[in-house]
């Protein structure tokens, strides 16, 4: 069906490209008949025989990034945001955009300003994020550690999963300056495309049916997170017609040279990288036994475990955390807190939460108020519309409509259901654990948040979350706000020969528009810090573009440093301050304006160069213990491996791996005294060599990432529904397995499966069932395919969906021989497979199959998916 659509604006197809930005190319119409793909004709359609092989919609933009530079087994996973030109947004301001399909290359840039794909030898895409983001939403960066591999564990493929060390928050403005409650974005504010694997991505059909699509409101730019391996042989040391492949490789490479492939790509970890196994353990969740008693045995104990940078080291005494060693990943790096309070009952990780118990009620509770997402989504409240019936809203603005049902012997004490944009979520009403808490103070939603009703869930001990922002400016300032110890840290960190300031909030300045920043000036800030250039910490109330009164000090100086030029002061206060400071600092808030300014000499004088700009809070984990007790943990490379990810059966197999004889049945990526290779030992800009390997003519590679998006405008948004990313690992929650060497001369026995057994419920989104819209399956060379099956009938499996692969057949374009050369996608609606509807217990079965010859460490078999939730009420033919 063909969507009304506004009119083009006039094109600009020839912008300038700059190494800060990056640049955008289009609008360009788009017409699938007649016009050409960006990477030429698709080996692969929709699977199951259908021929869907070129791109719909009716325009497309392309972006290539800012360059990458990189040497030879060089990783670089860095983050870039390419605005979106004048012309792009032009076109689609206001508008709701529904994306239909990209396509993704690797390219050099020739002198000419036109593009070259590089050769899949040269360069290895493991794989990247890719969003298309709208103006309501920003990316920002946390600060806040986590290894680059957590992002493939569990639960939907995300964007926050995608961008590690970032997160996508709500940039809109408050509705007024006493309500700036956190909330997030709107769905259609950021779309996050089905991610590219490996140099498969590049042949691989990401494309969705008619009628369905990634939709974003007034698309302003393409946030692109990519993980890229240097391969390209600068010695010259390789085959004939391939010079520039297969260079040298560590000892642990397990690819021998005359493969078509280079053993970097599995990431196999070098002598820089040593192991160090420790005799304590992290837990997530629960109570230590036996607890660590001394602090320098905790503060000794984290750096055993590899919990770096540190932050700092605390002592204290208190009910509201563990007892004992604890460790919480705060902006910057890791607080470590001993506990003297050996009675504290508060345990590792989230609060616990209670079931409804007893008799049933007489009728449904009364749910007026506010209620708070427990799990850092903001704060919302409940306005009666009529008999059982409510508003929820969030800044004024209507969120979602509930329907109360009365109580039953299932649901003691009531429950109902909410419409949330087009999602239909059930919830039950339980009891909360906060002290003193009557009936109906806690909603259990079907998608696994919590509610909580205020003020009970401010009585709980750490019930609103820490959080923190970031904003690297002309002062690096982080904002660490902790509402159970009434703490707010501030780290400033600018010049240390010249006075340097922040000021923070605002008093009835127009924002002038979408960016808060927009107007808040001197006269308008109302709480600044001045360092001095000696070091000398001052806090004022500024005047009208003048340095205004130096007001009574509200801060402690926790560290006042000086390392090669750069002054990091770290300050401390309460939240409210002191009655001469009316600034308070709201942990509940979404975002907070700022001021900064550097001078030109110590002392305060005007300003050399100043800027304004917005501080996004992100919400921070729970703490987790530190126990007295060995559990195979440590570190690799001083990076911590944490706690045991790999899973039982029949989620995992890795723990009981029968292919893995050899290492007691364990797969090595989840021991990490067997740990060879994999995303361990391949953090952003390590160099995969061992100490004694040096490369000749290691010259400096340049490069961009290009991208061509499809896309059609909405002006009838029932023509089109939304999808969402999730995704299912085979190897649940670990993200990774290795594949074992075939001990037979009989080539047909050399292959080695995975399995993985689950519901559909258990997949992100799919809680009250779903419907994939697209399936693709990753897995790495050597692999010959991925399957999923429907499995409620044993005996008569129903294939979903077949991504099988092709590897290349030469050198020609995007033909690599001995690289995956495109995967099959599976892909459902008109014109495709027919969809098929999933309820939460539809038994699934993913498997995954590899040669083999070579054994390979750090291989994938991950199932990315776009899927849309099933229509209300939609009746399967069991019920």
């Amino acid at each position: 069906m063909m969507l009304s659509l506004v009119t083009a604006v006039t094109l600009s197809t020839n912008p300038s490209w700059n190494n800060v930005t990056g640049a955008s190319y289009g609008p360009f119409p788009w017409n699938p008949a007649t016009d050409s793909t960006m990477n030429g004709d698709y080996l692969f359609g929709t699977g199951f025989g259908k021929d869907v092989k070129t791109h719909r919609g009716t325009h497309y933009f392309e972006v290539v990034t800012p360059s990458y530079y990189s040497t030879y087994a060089e990783v670089r996973w860095d983050s870039f945001q390419v605005p979106l030109g004048p012309d792009i947004l032009a076109q689609t301001d206001g508008k709701l955009v529904n994306f239909v399909g990209y396509e993704f290359d690797l390219v050099k840039t020739l002198p000419n300003g036109s593009h070259v794909s590089v050769n899949a030898w040269e360069l290895y895409n493991h794989h990247y994020g890719n969003s298309i983001v709208g103006k309501a939403a920003r990316m920002v960066k946390t600060g806040v550690p986590g290894d680059h591999e957590n992002a493939h564990a569990a639960g939907p493929m995300t964007d926050a999963a995608l961008f590690p060390g970032y997160r996508f928050v709500n940039a809109e403005v408050p509705a007024t300056e006493n309500s700036p409650i956190r909330s997030p974005a709107a769905s259609s504010s950021n779309g996050g495309l089905i991610i590219g694997n490996g140099a498969e991505s590049r042949k691989t059909f990401h494309y969705f049916t008619e009628g369905y699509g990634v939709q974003v409101e007034s698309p302003a730019s393409a946030a692109i997170h990519p993980m890229v391996i240097d391969t390209k042989n600068r010695e010259g040391t390789g085959t004939k017609s391939r010079p520039t492949g297969h260079g040298i490789v560590p000892k642990e490479s397990n690819v021998p040279s005359s493969s078509m492939y280079s053993g970097i790509h599995e990431c196999p970890c070098t002598d820089k990288w040593p192991k160090k196994i420790s005799s304590f353990s992290t837990l997530a969740s629960g109570v230590c036994s036996p607890l660590i008693n001394t602090a320098e045995l905790c503060f000794s104990a984290a750096a055993e475990l590899g919990l770096a940078p540190v932050v700092k080291n605390v002592t204290t005494t208190t009910a509201t955390i563990p007892a004992g060693c604890s460790v919480q990943a705060v902006s910057g790096g890791y607080e470590i807190v001993f506990n003297t309070d050996t009675s504290a009952t508060a345990t590792c990780g989230a609060p616990s939460t209670t079931k409804a118990s007893g008799a049933p009620l007489a009728k449904a509770c009364d749910v007026t108020g506010q209620w708070m997402n427990t799990k850092g989504q903001g704060l919302y409240t409940f306005v009666s519309t009529g008999a059982g019936a409510y508003n929820v809203t969030s800044g004024g603005v209507v969120s979602a409509r509930v329907k109360m049902v009365n109580p039953s012997v299932a649901q003691p004490q009531g429950g109902g259901s909410g419409v949330w944009g087009k999602n239909t979520i059930p919830f039950n009403l339980l009891n909360y654990t906060a002290a003193g808490s009557p009936i109906c103070t806690q909603m259990s939603w079907g998608n696994g948040v919590t509610f909580v009703k205020m003020p009970y869930a401010n009585e709980k001990p750490g019930a609103l979350p820490r959080v923190s922002a970031l904003a690297e400016d002309l002062v690096n300032i982080t904002v660490d706000i902790d509402p159970a110890k009434d703490l707010v840290t501030l780290t400033l960190q600018g010049p240390s020969d010249v006075w340097y300031g922040a000021g923070f909030g605002y008093h009835h300045v127009s924002t002038g528009g979408a960016d808060p920043s927009v107007g808040v000036s001197m006269i308008g800030t109302n709480w600044t810090v001045v360092i001095l250039g000696d070091g000398t910490v001052t806090e004022r109330h500024l005047g009208n573009h003048e340095a205004g009164t130096e007001i009574p000090t509200t801060v402690n100086v926790s560290s006042n440093t000086v390392i090669a030029g750069t002054r990091t002061v770290v300050l401390t206060r309460s939240i409210k301050g002191a009655t001469s400071d009316d600034f308070f600092f709201d942990s509940t808030a979404n975002q907070l304006t700022f001021i900064n300014a550097v001078g030109a000499g110590p002392y305060l004088m005007e300003h050399k160069v100043k800027s304004s700009g917005v501080l996004y809070f992100v919400e921070l984990e729970y703490p987790t213990c530190i126990c007295n007790v060995a559990a195979d943990q440590g570190s690799i490379g001083d990076y911590s491996w944490g706690t045991q990810r790999c899973v039982a059966r029949p989620l995992g197999q890795m723990l009981d791996d029968p292919g893995w004889e050899s290492n007691h049945r364990v797969n090595p990526s989840c021991d990490i005294k067997a740990y060879s290779g994999g995303l361990r030992c391949c953090k952003g800009g390590t160099i995969l060599l061992d100490s004694d390997q040096n490369v000749t003519n290691n010259d400096v590679f340049e490069w961009q990432l290009k991208y061509r998006y499809y896309y059609e405008i909405l002006d009838d948004t029932t023509k089109a529904e939304n999808t969402f990313m999730t995704s299912w690992w085979t190897e649940h929650n670990n993200g990774e397995h290795d594949v074992p060497l075939c001990n037979s001369t009989d080539p047909s026995e050399c292959t080695y499966t995975i399995t993985s057994n689950f519901t559909a419920g258990d997949m992100g989104g799919c809680a009250n069932g779903c419907s994939f819209i697209t399936m693709e399956g990753h897995c790495h060379i050597g692999c010959l395919g991925m399957e999923m099956w429907i499995v409620d009938d044993e005996a008569n499996p129903q294939l979903l969906c077949n991504a099988s692969i092709q590897m290349g057949q030469s050198d020609g374009w995007m033909d690599e021989e001995g690289y995956i050369a495109g995967a099959n996608t599976c892909i459902f609606g008109p014109g495709a497979a027919t969809i098929v509807p999933l309820h939460p217990t539809t038994k699934l079965r993913s498997v995954k199959i590899s040669n083999t010859t070579n054994q390979y460490t750090g291989d994938m078999a991950l199932w990315e998916i776009n899927a849309v939730p099933l229509t209300a009420g939609y009746k399967f033919p069991f019920q």
